[in-house]
């Protein structure tokens, strides 16, 4: 509820006080300041309330501006105007025209005197001309909240019907029939059936349908319309006149179903000063079924002046008691009067009435003159409207052609700029091309280059190879050549030795060579020179894996004695032999080593004499340089891989024939070699090769 002085529509209406609220809203009255007039504020609460979201609400003032737009263009004189309309604080506001004086529910709530029927037929008479003008509206407009409260009583005799109620949507009905809401306040018992229906439950519908034909049934499901409103007019003049209730439509329904007569007593029942033809006027209009009322409020009225036209000026009811002391005579020259006076009333009334029927006629006229200018004005407006939607539609196409060429120019820009970039791409794509071929280019004349290189280099390793091939042939010849002459050399030894061995027979000395490591490949070897006891007689020890002996079965270095008891000069002759023996050795060794081109030092060998005898005698050393070695010479080096290859079997070829001829020299049993590792095949060197390499 506002309070007072609230300012609202941006502070052109300022409240003065409420006089009316309930569910749906309030009344306010206000002060214009712009016109410096009183005004109405009529309230009015959406559907949806405070619970309302934007978008409702936005949809509900929507709503409320269309109708009041239409309202506002509403002019009568018995119909009270609207003069503006606005939206605010979630609620919906009309502006009123101010009226003063009271409604019509004062002669309902107070004991005080009722209205004449003259009077209440005035305000039929004018209530009526405002339906009619309401009817004549296009498209129709129907009130729907016809009741004592929203009739004003003016000065002179002059009743408005309040607008603000009007429905602007055909068909409908404000209030509580557009909520769905059960109406329990005295409105009720002034609504038409129809109005009521889609209050009441489905199992009253179906009963209340089943006394009504198809037809029937048809109008009372229908729209509401001028029927409803004359229904309702009826209904309010009826308890204004009477000061009853008229009793609602639906258990008047319920009663005719059940057989009863209708509980609506007529107007003349319930006061025998109202005239039968004024009752049934009434009673007609507030028929349960549509389709008994009067078409119109225009039909109404007509009829209802014809009423009024017939209906006697007095009331025998009311007139004054004739006293008994009047005469005969004077009664009879008074009602004689009387009628005279009723007919010249009556004929003037009838002259009233013919000119009534005759302003009618011609405002019959007049309105249909008004109807059929105005369909012409609604033709023309359709023209106008589709003259205007042909010119909004132009407008839209020419803004879309408009549209469609801006973006077509923007697509041809777009267009340039993807194949100016395009071009410079090319040109790039041009400029990397021409690179990459300088590029390939320039890596086959590196290509040829290197190719050249590789085969200058096959070349050089061809020569280095038959060079190697005839080092090998001498380093063969010349270690053949010593080999003979080693192999002399043992024999004669040997002979020496028997020849010792045959003066000894005591001791036996057995001279063992261990080389240390014997066929590893390519790796140092160690020598060493034992003078072993053999108690009872010579024996033969077999030699270890990768140990030579020199001592034998058939050829020994030295003869082993048994109990040696020679003297200690024979012992010293033996001693000086094995000496001269391993000197001569490592003589000949060191000479094959030069011969071979190796740079490599032989491993220390060391030649121990242990003697077995009466007096010790200390090991002889012999140093590493006298004694015999393999030969470890490195192989050859060089960048290709196939030629270090080739390099190592020829020097893998030159070791076994070494030890060949170690064994050889020192004619002892050859032990069983250790089978070497056959190297893998050389592998031809190209030229690609040789660039992968470098």
């Amino acid at each position: 509820m506002l309070a007072t002085n609230q300012i609202l529509h941006k502070g052109r209406y300022r409240i003065i006080n409420s006089f009316d609220e309930n569910e749906t809203g309030a009344m306010y009255e206000a002060y214009d300041t712009v016109s410096n007039t009183n005004v109405v504020l009529r309230e009015s609460v959406g559907n949806f309330g405070k619970v309302a979201n934007p978008t409702q609400m936005e949809a509900i003032n929507a709503e409320f501006a269309g109708g009041a737009q239409v309202l506002t263009k509403i002019k009568h004189e018995s119909l009270v105007s609207v003069q503006d309309y606005f939206s605010e604080i979630d609620r919906q506001y009309l502006v009123l025209e101010a009226v003063t004086g009271s409604d019509l529910s004062k002669f309902i709530d107070s004991d005080g005197d009722r209205p004449s029927l003259s009077d209440v037929l005035t305000w039929a008479d004018q209530l009526l001309s405002a339906l009619s003008y309401l009817e004549t509206l296009s498209p129709p407009l129907v009130h729907s909240d016809i009741k004592p409260e929203n009739i004003k009583l003016t000065s002179g005799s002059k009743v408005k019907l309040l607008t603000a109620a009007i429905s602007t949507h055909s068909g409908t009905a404000n209030s509580a029939s557009q909520t769905g809401e059960p109406s329990a306040d005295a409105a009720f018992n002034y609504r038409p059936l129809e109005q009521l229906w889609s209050e009441l439950n489905p199992a009253t519908q179906r009963v209340i349908l089943n006394s009504y034909d198809e037809k029937s049934a048809g109008l009372l499901m229908q729209s509401l319309d001028a029927r409803s409103d004359i229904y309702s007019l009826a209904a309010s003049l009826y308890h204004v006149l009477t000061g009853s209730q008229p009793v609602d439509a639906l258990d008047r329904s319920i009663a005719i179903l059940d057989g009863k007569p209708d509980p609506l007593k007529s107007l003349s029942e319930l006061d025998g000063t109202i005239p039968q033809e004024i009752s049934e006027v009434f009673m007609s209009a507030m028929a349960i079924r549509r389709e008994d009322r009067f078409e119109s409020a225009e039909l109404m009225l007509q009829i209802l002046q014809r009423s009024e036209a017939g209906r006697p000026e007095g009331n025998a009811a009311k007139g004054p008691e004739m006293s008994g002391e009047v005469s005969v005579e004077a009664k009879d020259a008074a009602i004689q009067s009387e009628i005279a006076s009723a007919e010249a009333e009556l004929l003037e009334k009838q002259t009233k009435a013919e000119e009534r029927q005759r302003e009618l006629m011609a405002e019959q006229a007049r309105l249909a003159e008004e109807q059929r200018n105005i369909e012409k004005r609604r033709n023309e407006l359709e023209t106008e409207k589709e003259q205007l939607r042909v010119a909004n539609k132009l407008a839209e196409l020419e803004a879309e052609q408009a549209r469609r060429r801006a973006e077509e120019e923007r697509l041809e820009l777009e267009a340039e700029d993807e194949r100016q970039r395009a071009e410079a791409k090319i040109q790039e794509l041009q400029v990397e091309q021409a690179r990459r071929r300088a590029e390939e280019e320039r890596l086959a004349e590196e290509a040829e280059v290197e190719r050249k290189r590789a085969e200058s280099r096959l070349q050089e390793i061809e020569a280095e190879r038959e060079r190697h091939r005839a080092e090998q042939k001498r380093i063969e010849t010349a270690a053949k050549e010593e080999s003979e002459r080693a192999e002399k050399r043992f024999k004669e030894l040997s002979e020496a030795q028997r020849s010792l061995n045959e003066s000894s027979e005591d001791d036996q000395n057995l001279l063992e060579i261990e080389p240390a490591g014997y066929g590893s490949q390519n790796s140092d070897e160690d020598f060493e020179l034992h003078v072993t006891d053999v108690p009872n007689g010579p024996s033969h020890k077999p030699a270890s894996s990768g140990t030579m002996s020199l001592a034998s079965e058939e050829h020994t270095f030295g003869s082993a004695y048994a109990d040696m008891d020679e003297p200690s000069g024979s012992k010293g002759k033996v001693i000086a032999m094995a000496v001269a023996a391993v000197v001569l050795l490592g003589v000949m060794f060191g000479a094959w080593n030069l011969m071979s081109g190796s740079d490599a030092t032989p491993p220390a060998a060391s030649v121990q004499t242990t003697m077995k005898a009466d007096q010790p005698s200390e090991p002889v050393t012999v140093p590493s340089d006298s004694l015999p070695a393999a030969n470890t010479a490195q192989p050859v080096e060089s960048e290709p891989t196939a030629a270090a290859n080739t390099a190592d079997a020829e020097q893998l070829r030159l070791n076994e024939k070494n030890r060949q001829l170690q064994l050889n020299a020192g004619q002892v049993k050859k032990p069983a070699p250790t089978p070497a590792k056959t190297p893998p095949p050389a592998k031809k060197v190209t030229v690609d090769d040789l660039i992968h390499d470098n």
